[in-house]
């Protein structure tokens, strides 16, 4: 995943802790998200952010729900303004039913979330002095988190990547920067790493569930979506400098994507800088084995004679 440009992730991210005069370093992307709402998931850490800083929680079967609920959104492929929410039945059926003494008794499963979703409210309400809100909230569709008071990392990045995707004219740029600044850096990459386990709980299992891994697979896709939305915006913009960066970087996660060699070598030819543009190329070469594909060399070879007859910025080619 390519690093955030400069200007997207420059502010906000020290706060002050109420009270107590201490500076609190939060993670850019979580300091953005605070404005909105009390609390922030973050899915990639399974931690959660209150005003103070991140709480003491720890790692809980109630944490376990709350993270379950936080990442679902990546399981829904329409709009997320559609997302109708966690089914009961499914997160038993994945959390609760691989460990339950009989995963056939239902109300078993039923009480088992119930008391755990209280469990949820009544730890983070003594971690940060009390709340005034339910942090689960139950609708005719489904269980999701309450927005008015708790934000998921990874579905405030995809909403942000919609409206970015959504948007048009001189606003796409601030848009498709916030979407940038909010990338989540994988799902729940800590845990599915040190597997933590209780004394007799193993927590998050079901991210090896072939539909969770996809589901982590597109959360690195959609980030890579929103650098290559931000490339083309910023190219379009006439901020080339800015659009090579960004497609050199993702050069590296997307080696053989065609749309980021065709960006990265308009986007250098568009500098009026034929340094530039070989130095491309060159990147380019290297990516494809020494061996670009007939129409990027073909759009390579233009680009060369447009830049070197004009100087000036070159057309754009369509992603």
């Amino acid at each position: 995943m390519v690093n955030a440009p400069g200007d997207a992730t420059a502010y906000g991210h020290v706060h002050e802790a109420a009270g107590s005069g201490l500076a609190i370093d939060f993670p850019p992307r979580i300091s953005r998200l605070q404005a909105a709402a009390t609390l922030v998931v973050d899915c990639d850490e399974a931690s959660l952010w209150g005003p103070s800083g991140r709480l003491g929680i720890g790692q809980s079967s109630p944490v376990e729900v709350l993270l379950y609920l936080a990442a679902a959104p990546l399981l829904h492929q329409g709009e997320l303004t559609n997302w109708p929410g966690v089914t009961p039945e499914a997160l038993l059926a994945e959390v609760w039913a691989p460990r339950a003494r009989d995963p056939r008794n239902r109300d078993s499963g039923q009480t088992w979330l119930a008391k755990n979703i209280g469990r949820l409210q009544e730890e983070v309400a003594r971690a940060i002095g009390g709340l005034a809100t339910d942090l689960v909230v139950k609708q005719v569709s489904g269980l999701r988190l309450n927005q008015t008071t708790i934000l998921s990392d990874v579905e405030a990045f995809m909403g942000a990547l919609d409206q970015a995707r959504g948007t048009r004219g001189p606003a796409q740029v601030a848009a498709a920067e916030h979407a940038v600044a909010l990338r989540v850096p994988g799902l729940l990459s800590r845990v599915a790493v040190k597997r933590s386990v209780g004394p007799k709980v193993e927590f998050y299992r079901w991210l090896g569930e072939p539909h969770w891994e996809r589901a982590a697979r597109r959360l690195e896709a959609l980030a890579n979506d929103a650098s290559m939305l931000l490339a083309r915006v910023y190219r379009d913009a006439g901020r080339h400098e800015e659009a090579v960066v960004l497609y050199s970087e993702l050069m590296g996660d997307l080696p053989l994507d065609r749309r980021v060699h065709e960006g990265l070598l308009v986007a250098a030819a568009s500098t009026g800088d034929i340094a530039q543009l070989h130095h491309a190329w060159e990147q380019v070469c290297t990516c494809q084995g020494g061996e670009p594909d007939t129409e990027v060399r073909t759009l390579h070879e233009r680009l060369v004679r447009e830049t070197e007859r004009s100087g000036v910025r070159i057309g754009s080619v369509r992603q």
